[in-house]
C-alpha cells in the first residue's frame, strides 16, 4: 500500500502585476516566480516510512490590459514523481491563463473575476484545465493602508492517459492583500503598488496549505 501524509506546505511567491491592483484603466506587464514545497511522509511497497521533500517551481509572465483583462503564460517544473500537486510526473509543464475582472459595478459591494487556465505536460499526455471564479473588495477604512480580502475557486478537470479515467477537484483560496501605494512626489495618477499577501489554500477540503506573496504592480503610461 502506497500512502502519503502531508506534513507541511508553504508557498512563497514574488509577483509583478494583476488587474486587481489597477487604479484606472491601466495596462501593465508582469513577471512572477513561484515555488511550492512540501515535506511528505509516505509508506513504500515494503512498508518503510520515508520522508521526502517535493517541490514545484513556476515562472510566469503576462500582460494586463485596460485594468480588466490578464493573460499569463506559465512554465512549471515538478521535481518529484509523487502526486502531491495533481501533477503526476517528474516533468515540465506549460500553461496559459485568461482572467477577466468585473470591477466597474456601482451597486454591487464586491468585484469579481472570471477566467480559465490550461496546463499540459511536455513529456506525457497529461493535461488539465480550470474554470476560475473569484470575488474581492478593496477596503480603505482599516488604518493607513488599503486591504483587499479575496476568495478564489478553481474547478479543475484533468486527463492523465488512456489507462486511467479523467478526474477533477476543487481548489479554494481565501486571503487578504495589503496594498501599499508608492508616492514618488509627482502628480501622475499612475502609481506603483507594492502588496503583501497571505492566504489559505484548500484542495477538496482535504489538503491545506498556507501561501505568502510579495508583489509589485507597475503600470505602463
Amino acid at each position: 500500500m502506497f500512502k502519503i501524509k502531508i506534513l507541511i506546505c508553504v508557498l512563497f511567491n514574488f509577483c509583478f502585476g494583476s488587474s486587481m491592483f489597477a487604479q484606472l484603466n491601466q495596462n501593465s506587464i508582469f513577471f512572477s516566480m513561484n515555488s511550492i514545497s512540501d515535506n511528505i511522509e509516505y509508506q513504500n511497497d515494503v512498508e518503510d516510512i520515508i520522508i521526502e521533500k517535493v517541490r514545484v517551481d513556476k515562472i510566469s509572465m503576462g500582460y494586463s490590459f485596460n485594468g480588466s483583462y490578464d493573460i499569463r503564460f506559465d512554465y512549471m517544473h515538478n521535481n518529484n514523481s509523487i502526486n502531491n500537486y495533481f501533477l503526476f510526473d517528474k516533468d515540465s509543464y506549460l500553461g496559459i491563463n485568461f482572467i477577466y475582472y468585473l470591477n466597474k459595478f456601482d451597486k454591487i459591494p464586491f468585484n469579481f473575476n472570471l477566467g480559465f487556465n490550461y496546463i499540459e505536460s511536455r513529456g506525457s499526455d497529461f493535461n488539465k484545465n480550470s474554470i476560475i471564479f473569484g470575488a474581492y473588495k478593496e477596503l480603505n477604512n482599516f488604518g493607513v493602508y488599503p486591504v483587499i480580502p479575496f476568495l478564489n475557486i478553481h474547478k479543475t478537470s484533468y486527463y492523465l492517459d488512456d489507462d486511467l479515467d479523467p478526474g477533477d477537484y476543487i481548489n479554494f483560496y481565501a486571503g487578504m492583500h495589503i496594498k501599499l501605494i508608492v508616492d514618488t512626489g509627482d502628480k501622475s495618477n499612475l502609481k506603483d503598488v507594492i502588496w503583501i499577501s497571505t492566504y489559505l489554500n484548500s484542495t477538496d477540503q482535504k489538503k491545506y496549505s498556507i501561501g505568502f506573496e510579495l508583489g509589485l504592480y507597475h503600470p505602463i503610461k
